[in-house]
């Protein structure tokens, strides 16, 4: 009875440290993801700061909803699209979706489209451009790391089950 205990104790101290190291990584993952959204939020702050100081610049009709696709209007070539890939987690030997950003236009395309605001556009376009596309790319991001997070928590869960199927089993010496 005694080994029984002594290989119950050792599984269930694994089980806490396994457990103290998930939890830690998911304190990290939390702290990533408030890190991502504050610097998003900045980006998306100073890209709009930047559309209105273009409007205050150029006049109120030249950056309006009026360059805002409708459905008699040409149709867009997007910038960039949201594609996915299947990885593997170098640590757990799962599968695993992370969530990509992909440039699908070329240069001339990206031109033309900055140039509806005419021939010389204004800088403060083109910073507001940069600040939106940086603000998608750290969405997308925080997409990834909610997605960690996660699994994360699943692992907590299933080592928090272990922890008490253990020592629901573990009985003490008299």
């Amino acid at each position: 009875m005694d080994l029984n205990h002594d290989q119950s104790s050792t599984s269930l101290d694994e089980v806490c440290e396994k457990l103290d190291l998930v939890l830690i990584r998911q304190l990290e993952l939390i702290q990533e993801y408030v890190d991502l959204s504050l610097k998003g939020e900045v980006h998306q702050k100073e890209g709009y700061l930047q559309l209105a100081k273009a409007r205050y610049v150029e006049g109120p009709n030249s950056v309006s909803k009026v360059y805002l696709p409708t459905e008699d209007s040409e149709e867009y070539e997007a910038l960039v699209t949201v594609g996915f890939s299947e990885n593997k987690d170098h640590d757990k030997e799962t599968n695993c979706t992370r969530v990509l950003l992909e440039d699908k236009t070329s240069s001339e395309h990206k031109n033309k489209l900055i140039r509806q605001f005419g021939i010389l556009s204004p800088p403060c376009v083109k910073i507001a451009q940069n600040n939106f596309r940086q603000n998608l790319a750290l969405c997308i991001d925080r997409v990834n790391v909610m997605e960690e997070l996660t699994k994360v928590q699943k692992e907590f869960q299933s080592l928090q089950h272990v922890k008490n199927l253990l020592i629901k089993n573990h009985i003490p010496e008299p």
